[in-house]
């Protein structure tokens, strides 16, 4: 986020002053790890929260300015950065397949241990499917229904599939 003025070397470099209004950075995964994940160039003007996210990089890859000019520290609003965020930790390295577009080819599906994410073997592009918490070594995937797509299904110490999640779209489901 740009702030709304700048440094005195410059006029066009946005690092400090106000910087938008509130920052909800919430149930994101963040594999950047080439600079700061998240930057905040000023002080927010109401709040700056990052909540339940996973980051690639450590937590020092969330940066922030505050007003222009002046030496010390200059940030009046910091960012509220919660305890439940997860940091290194890149849930790119757990992947399963399964066809869960139901295009008749294997996708790939990311647990991040917030969220729930395909990506189709056609385009390419990752998708949002769910808000869950449960990761890859919980769940198994196969077709439970009737529909082509594969399902995601919650894994139980004693090996009875007892829930699943229709396509990793619905809730957990009892599996009849």
């Amino acid at each position: 986020m740009h702030g709304d003025q700048n440094e005195w070397y410059t006029d066009s470099n946005w690092l400090c002053g106000k910087a938008g209004e509130n920052l909800i950075i919430e149930r994101n995964t963040i594999t950047y790890t080439n600079g700061p994940a998240i930057k905040i160039r000023g002080n927010p003007v109401g709040k700056a929260i990052v909540d339940n996210n996973i980051f690639a990089s450590s937590n020092d890859s969330i940066e922030q300015n505050g007003e222009c000019g002046g030496w010390g520290d200059n940030i009046k609003n910091p960012i509220d950065v919660r305890s439940n965020n997860i940091f290194n930790t890149n849930p790119l390295r757990e992947i399963a397949n399964c066809d869960l577009t139901g295009d008749g080819q294997p996708d790939e599906f990311m647990a991040t241990g917030v969220t729930w994410w395909v990506r189709s073997s056609v385009t390419g592009q990752w998708y949002y499917l769910n808000t869950m918490s449960e990761k890859i070594d919980q769940l198994e995937f196969r077709k439970i229904n009737d529909d082509l797509k594969c399902d995601v299904v919650l894994r139980s110490p004693n090996g009875i599939e007892q829930q699943y999640s229709s396509g990793g779209l619905s809730p957990w489901q009892p599996n009849n």
